[in-house]
């Protein structure tokens, strides 16, 4: 479309050039976000988990106190 020749041949350069632009744009777009929004995540879960693991470790501090009698 974007090479067209002939009748209506602009306006179907004009459709297929903004086509393929839109298309390029996307992959490029999409090379760049898919990496960050994944390490995003990786970090927000991994946040997630200290979260949940830092109560265990904080129970098993140590031995208990002497009682004195």
């Amino acid at each position: 479309m974007a090479i067209a020749t002939g009748a209506g041949g602009a306006s179907q350069q004009a459709l297929g050039t903004s086509v393929m632009g839109g298309m390029i744009a996307v992959v490029i777009l999409a090379l760049l976000m898919v990496p960050v929004f994944f390490v995003s995540v990786q970090r927000v879960l991994a946040g997630d988990r200290e979260k949940v693991e830092e109560p265990a470790e904080a129970e098993v501090a140590g031995p208990p106190a002497p009682v004195k009698s």
